[in-house]
């Protein structure tokens, strides 16, 4: 037993030198939120003329915003929208898998993860 924690704890101690970041932590994070903000800004003028959320993020373009993020993170945004509200949403890897989430009803980002 003693032999397979000292190996998990080698995988960990390797996979992750000086520890990981938390899912929503970091410098990837940190460009999605920065990418992502024009398409979020979008999504509320087009709510403020319209009052209720486009139904994919194409109906914002060009009226709203003239392209969609394409850099990493955000090369594929996602998007779900019920009209009253909406969930945009991107995954981006290393360390692991980690997704964030941005609701228009919390108005923050809530970011998991898993190695």
């Amino acid at each position: 037993m003693r032999y397979i924690i000292l190996i998990l704890s080698l995988f960990f101690v390797t996979a992750c030198p000086g520890g990981c970041e938390a899912p929503g932590e970091g410098e990837k994070a940190e460009r999605g939120y920065s990418e992502a903000k024009p398409v979020i800004d979008a999504l509320e003028k087009y709510f403020s003329d319209k009052k209720l959320y486009p139904n994919t993020l194409q109906d914002l373009i060009p009226n709203y915003i003239q392209t969609l993020p394409t850099k990493a993170p955000l090369e594929a945004l996602g998007y779900t929208s019920t009209g009253e509200s909406y969930v945009l949403s991107f995954t981006y890897t290393g360390p692991g898998v980690n997704n964030c989430e941005w609701t228009s009803e919390s108005k923050e980002w809530k970011c998991s993860g898993y190695y």
